[in-house]
């Protein structure tokens, strides 16, 4: 069932991100979530949704990631700066261009981020691309 191992995905982070938080450290996750947010849907996403993703509609991973990332007080960086579609679109598959891979930040971490886009320049035997 690919939704408990969704579920699995973020009790496991869960495990992690509290044990770095207990330990005094910053936070940082690197995902492949096939999680689209789509663009930020209420005042209540500021939290953690830049409002910078790309224009689609959100899917059930995408609620999930997003409700995640508020549970942990984590911000989703690569919404966070406002860039053209081709710099947000993480996994292209012939005339499909979605953004489903996220960096995700605890605070302090976030805090030092100046940018964050798709490097468009590293090919890659994969069909997602790089942030």
């Amino acid at each position: 069932d690919p939704g408990a191992k969704v579920d699995d995905l973020y009790m496991k982070l869960d495990e992690i991100t509290e044990e770095a938080e207990r330990l005094g450290y910053g936070c940082l996750v690197l995902a492949d979530c096939n999680a689209v947010l789509g663009e930020r849907q209420g005042e209540e996403e500021t939290e953690s949704h830049g409002g910078h993703g790309l224009p689609q509609p959100r899917n059930d991973r995408g609620s999930k990631l997003l409700a995640w990332s508020l549970s942990r007080n984590m911000k989703i960086v690569n919404t966070m700066f406002r860039k053209r579609p081709e710099k947000l679109e993480t996994h292209v598959r012939g005339r499909h261009r979605r953004q489903i891979d996220y960096c995700l930040a605890a605070k302090r971490p976030w805090m030092k981020a100046v940018d964050m886009e798709v490097n468009s320049d590293v090919i890659l035997p994969s069909d997602h691309r790089p942030l």
